[in-house]
């Protein structure tokens, strides 16, 4: 882990030794021009590795900043296709969880997508989301999918003033990419 780890920080800083004016837009450049020759087949195996150490990087980082991300994109990466329950104790008391849940009565439920300026470490682990409320508990859960390359849906990263848009396509380069069902429930 240690190795992995090592190798994501010196890959990002090499990034942003090359792009000293405006990183992020630079990173965010790169992983676009890379989705486009993925698609085409014209990545390369020094490529898939790298991203392969960042995803593994975002796993390791995300455990202490955000656990729920961590466990989902592990999962994602590493896992089986099996569904994965996730610890409710950050989810049940999410402001956009409970604004959502005071507008469904029992046995109803909501579909959608959730901004990320609404919620960040929400929406790095579920999105988009399906929040349930079955009378005396809620569950929310997210089909993890493995997006086509080329599709232009991405998950803006934010490591404290450095901000980019990664490709959530990429993950079929850098990752084995199972899809499966991440959820959560508590008693109301």
């Amino acid at each position: 882990m240690k190795k992995l780890l090592f190798g994501s920080g010196i890959i990002i800083s090499c990034c942003l030794l090359a792009a000293a004016n405006s990183p992020g837009a630079h990173l965010t450049g790169y992983f676009k021009n890379l989705e486009k020759r993925a698609a085409r087949g014209q990545d390369t195996l020094a490529e898939k590795a790298a991203l392969g150490a960042v995803y593994n990087g975002m796993i390791g980082a995300g455990y202490f900043l955000y656990p729920e991300a961590s466990k989902v994109l592990y999962h994602f990466c590493h896992g089986d296709g099996q569904r994965v329950e996730i610890d409710s104790s950050y989810i049940q008391n999410s402001p956009a969880i409970q604004k959502r849940l005071k507008r469904l009565r029992p046995g109803r439920s909501w579909k959608g997508w959730i901004k990320q300026t609404e919620d960040r470490r929400l929406t790095y682990a579920y999105n988009p989301i399906k929040i349930e409320n079955l009378g005396n508990k809620v569950r929310v859960s997210s089909r993890v999918k493995v997006v086509k390359l080329g599709k232009g849906v991405h998950t803006r990263i934010y490591m404290g003033p450095l901000t980019f848009d990664l490709p959530d396509s990429l993950m079929r380069v850098g990752c084995k990419a199972k899809e499966y069902t991440a959820y959560t429930e508590w008693t109301r």
